[in-house]
């Protein structure tokens, strides 16, 4: 609360009182989704807001900047889904951003039960202000295409022999006996016709 008061003010023209944060830092937990995210950002142990934006990147660091114009702005949100192009923005953006695994954030009873992404969004600037998130290990680009195609691969060929398995039970199911020498992992072009 000290931090709080001892922030300057400066009125606008048009009326309006705003906190000039420059030197303080805001926390900002983004419970991220594929159309909008939810933005909870916190302050000296007081939430500031807690509302939804556009779930463009641009759109974020143009927030930060216009309404926080001067703060150090420390970002959080959960790895999923949407991987760490966010936090590779905000980050050449010059925002401390951290991902964090989703089942590493605390919570009480209270917020499993009552899970809503305003909810999420505070809960994450909270835990991140209090030090209690780690943050994982975000791969440079470059690694990051080479493991992709790695896993994408080995899907493939998961999804291929569980097909050939498919069809091996059904020919068997039918009573088709597939001959020893062409029964095999690899099918050849002899084997399909």
């Amino acid at each position: 609360m000290k931090e709080q008061t001892s922030a300057t003010t400066e009125t606008l023209n048009k009326g309006k009182t705003m906190i000039d944060f420059t030197g303080k830092t805001i926390y900002a937990g983004i419970d991220v989704h594929k159309i909008d995210w939810q933005v909870g950002l916190f302050y000296a142990g007081l939430v500031l807001s807690n509302h939804r934006i556009s779930g463009n990147i641009g759109d974020l660091i143009n927030f930060f900047k216009k309404q926080y114009s001067g703060a150090v702005i420390k970002c959080v949100y959960e790895s999923g889904a949407w991987g760490f192009t966010l936090q590779r923005h905000l980050s050449a953006a010059g925002i401390e951003c951290i991902v964090v695994h989703a089942g590493d954030v605390p919570g009480s009873d209270k917020e499993k039960k009552n899970k809503t992404d305003k909810v999420d969004a505070v809960r994450l600037t909270r835990h991140y202000a209090a030090g209690l998130l780690e943050a994982i290990y975000v791969p440079d680009e470059e690694l990051q295409k080479e493991r992709n195609l790695i896993r994408f691969r080995k899907k493939l060929i998961g999804d291929l022999n569980r097909s050939k398995n498919r069809v091996k039970s059904l020919l068997k199911f039918q009573g088709i006996i597939i001959p020893e020498n062409m029964d095999n992992p690899n099918w050849s072009n002899n084997f399909i016709t």
